[in-house]
């Protein structure tokens, strides 16, 4: 059984009995030493403090990772309305937490030593009816403490800006991260923490226990002064450590319970806990619903604000809750059958809940009276649902528990919704011809240059298509007549990108080029077997499957008095987000970089770059033409 866990107060008692599904202490004395033994505290790291540390920091979607965190019950929250009733979750404004787009939690966890009263081993019976034991001992015991510290704090954050949430909740784990609160990973966050300032409004609530004073008393909460406590606290607490937590022992691990009590079993919350949790986030739900309508109502009833009738979906208003099961009845009215034939204080007033009709609320502020009503009714379902529970903790297990109350995405659906706000007053008409002409974009073609051979043409022809997603840059070359065209838009997977690419050559021209894909299927285009009467060969393979290149600088050869151009060199150009365009480290051409020379007046030099250089565009292809070589060459770029 995993160790059992209650925040500390200072109303315990070692030996005090206790109720860890509700967290409230019961009879005193519950559970005593032995009359042979002394009364201390058995303390289980005495000489020395060998400190345990945890630090844990996460993004959080709702209220109920956080109580389970801090070891909260969830049944007090209900209850009392407030995380942790007014204790350790006090510093957690629920109604902040669902407003908020972000909700970061950062928990450092510090334990000096445990204290177990190993002796405490003794049941004290009194004459208490079954059906009340839970009510007067509770379910275990307070057997122990933890001491050392605990710091929680939370950051709810509004992005001001919704499309940078992304980049705001990276930066957040950069600057917030495990490694950085437990002082593996350092660096400055200024940058990275402005630009966070800027886009957002951020809340951060922080509560610990032990350690003392964390920050000076001039100094605010931020991100910096957070990561130096966080980082700081379990030296700190080492210094000036406090009880943190009780520990509990349930009490049929007592001999002593078993000889006492004969057969009898305390009520076991173990399996109530998620059911539970998943009421808590239902009830806080409903608490930000309500204070949303008691906001709107003001705003109404000043002029502040217009309303008009919701228009929920024809399958919410369809929506029946299912009726509660006779089993459901008879859980409100009866005990456990182990407790069945004992007296049991009967509830003050029989609650049966009412089935909920499925109705858009009237934008009046009648409908917003009745919209908080009804909302106040489902809170104390949940309520009511809790006190069932404790009385009773098998029902969190029943698979057919339905009905009991309305689920808070469907009642968010019937409330009246802000209106837009009225149209201005129409202007004097204005004539036709004073109209300013709107500008029409242009037809965008898949080729980025003027089509100067049939190739191109019939290109253009077959994938005008696809202009939104691909382009053809101009090409660098001769596009001979006689040549074997080739063109990637023909024969390739739209979604199959190139992996690596080898060009091979000599010191006349590139021949060709070999492609491998990311699926393993390869493609050779140019000439293969012209090895130009045994002249050595040049090869260069780049891989690309982690680059973004988006651009290329092609130089070609003026031959045949510069009516044959082939291209001999090509230098690439890559993107990169933090350092912008560089210039890959490889290149191609008929000889190393170093030995490369024109040998013609008539050499050009010809950059081709993509539509858009910002990374949202990549080389994705080639076309071109082959006869003797790889005559011609061009790129096919595709828009990511």
């Amino acid at each position: 059984m995993a160790q059992m866990l209650a925040p500390y107060n200072n109303a315990m008692r070692l030996g005090q009995g206790f109720n860890s599904y509700t967290q409230k202490t019961c009879i005193d004395g519950a559970v005593g030493p032995k009359i042979d033994e002394p009364k201390e505290a058995v303390s289980a790291s005495q000489k020395e403090v060998s400190q345990i540390v945890s630090y844990s920091s996460r993004f959080v979607e709702k209220l109920s990772d956080i109580t389970d965190a801090m070891n909260i019950s969830a049944s007090l929250s209900i209850k009392t309305s407030k995380i942790g009733g007014s204790a350790n979750g006090a510093f957690i404004d629920s109604d902040k937490f669902k407003e908020s787009d972000l909700n970061f939690f950062i928990q450092v966890k510090v334990v000096n030593q445990s204290t177990m009263a190993r002796n405490y081993t003794e049941f004290e019976k009194i004459d208490v009816p079954p059906a009340q034991f839970n009510d007067v001992y509770g379910d275990c015991f307070i057997s122990g403490w933890e001491e050392g510290g605990e710091l929680n704090a939370l950051l709810s954050i509004k992005c001001k800006d919704k499309s940078k949430k992304q980049t705001i909740q990276a930066q957040l784990e950069a600057q917030l991260g495990t490694p950085v609160l437990s002082g593996k990973v350092t660096g400055a966050f200024g940058q990275e923490g402005a630009e966070t300032n800027k886009w957002t409004e951020t809340t951060i609530s922080v509560n610990w226990s032990g350690g003392g004073k964390l920050k000076k008393e001039d100094a605010v909460w931020d991100v910096n002064s957070l990561t130096l406590a966080a980082a700081n606290f379990p030296d700190k607490v080492m210094m000036t450590p406090q009880r943190t937590y009780a520990i509990l022992t349930k009490y049929t691990a007592l001999k002593s319970f078993h000889k006492q009590m004969g057969g009898f079993t305390p009520l076991d919350y173990e399996s109530a806990g998620i059911y539970t949790s998943a009421l808590l986030d239902s009830y806080m739900d409903y608490k930000s619903i309500w204070k949303q309508i008691q906001v709107a109502t003001a705003e109404l009833e000043t002029g502040q604000t217009q309303l008009k009738i919701a228009q929920p979906s024809g399958e919410v208003l369809n929506y029946a809750p299912p009726t509660p099961t006779r089993k459901y009845e008879d859980s409100i009215r009866t005990e456990p059958p182990a407790e069945s034939d004992t007296q049991q204080k009967p509830l003050a007033v029989p609650f049966t809940p009412h089935q909920f009709k499925i109705a858009a609320y009237l934008p009046t502020p009648l409908g917003l009276d009745k919209a908080r009503r009804d909302c106040r009714l489902e809170m104390v379902k949940i309520v009511h649902e809790v006190d069932l529970v404790t009385r009773n903790p098998a029902i969190a297990l029943e698979p057919d528990r339905d009905g009991i109350f309305l689920s808070s995405v469907i009642f968010k659906q019937l409330l009246p919704v802000k209106a837009l706000p009225p149209p201005e007053p129409s202007k004097p008409s204005i004539p036709a011809h004073a109209l300013p002409v709107p500008d029409v974009p242009e037809h965008v073609s898949v080729y980025m240059g003027i089509p100067d051979a049939p190739f191109l043409q019939q290109a253009i022809q077959t994938h005008e298509n696809k202009a939104s997603r691909f382009r053809m840059s101009t090409y660098s070359g001769t596009l001979t007549a006689g040549g074997n065209s080739f063109n990637h838009l023909d024969d390739i997977d739209p979604e199959n990108r190139m992996k690596t690419f080898t060009f091979n050559s000599n010191e006349k021209w590139v021949n060709h080029v070999d492609v491998t894909f990311m699926d393993g299927t390869k493609r050779t285009y140019g000439n293969p077997n012209n090895n130009f009467h045994g002249i050595p060969s040049f090869a260069t393979t780049l891989d690309i499957s982690k680059v973004k290149i988006v651009g290329a600088v092609i130089v070609s050869d003026g031959l045949l008095g510069n009516t044959y151009r082939p291209f001999k060199f090509v230098s690439w150009l890559c993107f990169d987000p933090k350092t912008g365009i560089t210039t890959h480290s490889q290149h191609i051409g008929t000889k190393p970089a170093a030995e490369f020379t024109l040998t013609n007046s008539g050499g050009t030099v010809k950059t081709h770059l993509a539509p858009v250089l910002d990374g949202s565009w990549s080389l994705w292809g080639f076309y071109g033409n082959a006869l003797t070589g790889l005559d011609a060459l061009g790129m096919v770029w595709k828009k990511d």
